[in-house]
């Protein structure tokens, strides 16, 4: 949008040839958005938009300021139109000691000039200020529109009047900027040796009258920018976008009337099946209760991140994956129904989810990302499914209510920070085909009274046990070489390990805990 509408609709103030250029490089652009939205990404429309705010805050006040300085807006010196009109006032020329210094007084000079030639300089118009000023207020206000579109859209209200805030203090500087003092004022900044009241002479002949005030044409365009969102959005709707051969829902936005509590999605939409729930499709909205068809195979990146009120969802078999972030901050969420059929669970998926309490992994599962159930406090049991061979980082942590996690034997890993602060998990048996205890794994676990850990680990990592203060046992096999940086630091209860004779220890492995070390 800076490239193809805003820099050449700049030129508006210093050229007579943008009309040209403003056509083709529009048709370019639109070219550009159809190839990405039905061959790529819908989600161009939303970096054209963010384009239009940066384009207004940067690039049409630097191409107003140029406009200005090189085309001595309004009033070009010619010197025989200035013999034709009568000059009402003594000729000032400025000193240049002021022009840097001084521009207050450099504007009262140009004020006090126009009322000696019996002007009032505050009320004073020429076609090309008309014109900035008109452009200052349309962008304004297509601004204003696309924020209200981006509340409809569930955007948090609070951003968009940050955003709106931002547009209306650049509105007032840039219409603050653009007047005949100002114009002049620069322009006589770059040239100091010319002669103000024949610039403001010159002036008086592009003269002006504004048919409507500045304060009435934002006043409309605002009032135009709300009645367009209106009309669009009267009610709540189901937006879809094509994906593969059918479509995903892509958004559901906001209406003057209130969201409803309860979805339901239906199975096709232009007789082709309706297979995702998009990215972000339901973020930041107020749903209770959705039902999802049995078309549906995706639940797609953030599809219901934020959802403060979803309470409960049915994931039907037909869905094979589940998104990063697709859950997280679900705060009311207690129930999640997962069907055979999944397979992965991406990063993030259920995170936050401080009320999720009922929920079970089916046998189908073979992936569990990172962090998947991270600061889930409701949680008390859990089992790995056997297909997921691998449990990622921080998956499990600080599920404060966990007590029990159910481990088979073909996990070849369990990666660092995975039980960090599950202070009640008491019962843990760790795979025998594990090669190492990774970093923080169990730090925190307060309630941790005795751990196993297998033939074949040959490390255990730093801070792995970290603040265990009730673990009274550890049996550490012949095949451990390595003990990390405060492994079993601030375990209080440790009174004593027996390690292999060739196993490095840290030196820091066992700060602040009594134990006892002896070697076999």
């Amino acid at each position: 949008m800076s490239v193809f509408v805003l820099i050449p609709l700049s030129k508006l103030i210093s050229k007579n040839d943008w009309k040209k250029t403003f056509i083709i490089l529009s048709v370019v652009r639109i070219a550009i958005l159809l190839f990405f939205d039905f061959f790529i990404t819908t989600s161009i429309v939303v970096v054209d938009f963010v384009a239009v705010f940066f384009g207004a805050l940067i690039i049409m006040p630097m191409s107003f300021a140029k406009g200005i300085s090189d085309s001595s807006p309004s009033i070009p010196i010619n010197p025989q139109n200035v013999s034709t009109v009568k000059n009402t006032g003594p000729s000032v020329l400025i000193d240049t000691k002021y022009l840097n210094n001084e521009k207050k007084l450099l504007k009262d000079i140009v004020i006090g000039e126009f009322e000696d030639q019996g002007e009032n300089a505050k009320e004073f118009m020429t076609a090309k200020i008309i014109m900035k000023n008109n452009i200052i207020i349309l962008m304004f206000g297509l601004l204003t529109f696309i924020f209200m579109l981006m509340f409809f859209f569930n955007i948090e209200l609070i951003i968009c009047l940050a955003f709106e805030a931002i547009a209306i203090l650049v509105y007032k500087i840039m219409i603050k900027r653009s007047n005949i003092v100002e114009t002049i004022s620069r322009y006589a900044i770059k040239n100091p040796d010319e002669d103000i009241s024949k610039m403001v002479a010159e002036a008086k002949l592009n003269k002006k009258q504004a048919k409507m005030s500045i304060a009435l044409k934002t006043g409309l365009i605002i009032c135009l920018a709300l009645l367009m969102t209106i009309v669009m959005f009267p009610k709540p709707k189901l937006l879809y976008t094509k994906y593969g051969d059918g479509y995903a829902v892509a958004k559901y936005t906001k209406g003057l009337i209130k969201q409803s509590d309860f979805i339901e999605i239906p199975e096709t939409y232009n007789g082709k099946e309706v297979l995702a729930i998009g990215n972000g499709a339901f973020k930041n909205t107020s749903i209770k209760s959705i039902e999802l068809p049995d078309t549906i195979t995706s639940i797609e990146y953030k599809a219901f991140y934020k959802c403060k009120k979803l309470e409960s969802i049915d994931i039907p078999e037909s869905v094979t994956e589940i998104r990063a972030k697709a859950f997280e901050n679900c705060n009311n969420l207690e129930k999640v129904s997962l069907k055979e059929g999944i397979i992965n669970i991406r990063g993030s998926a259920f995170k936050n989810d401080v009320s999720l309490y009922d929920i079970e992994l089916p046998d189908s599962l073979e992936y569990l990302g990172a962090a998947a159930f991270s600061h889930c406090s409701s949680i008390k049991e859990i089992t790995i499914p056997p297909k997921v061979i691998e449990i990622n980082g921080q998956t499990f942590e600080y599920c404060t209510s966990l007590r029990k996690i159910n481990l088979h034997d073909n996990i070849i890993s369990i990666h660092g920070e995975n039980f960090v602060g599950d202070i009640y998990l008491n019962n843990v048996v760790l795979p025998p085909k594990i090669t190492e205890i990774r970093g923080n794994t169990f730090e925190g676990c307060q309630s941790l009274t005795s751990i196993t850990i297998p033939d074949g680990v040959t490390r255990i990592g730093g801070h792995a046990f970290y603040g265990c203060i009730n673990l009274q046992y550890v049996y550490v096999p012949k095949s451990v070489v390595e003990i990390g940086s405060s492994a079993f630091r601030q375990c209080s209860s440790l009174r004593e390990i027996k390690i292999p004779g060739n196993a490095v220890v840290n030196e820091r492995a066992f700060k602040e805990s009594p134990t006892f070390v002896t070697y076999y």
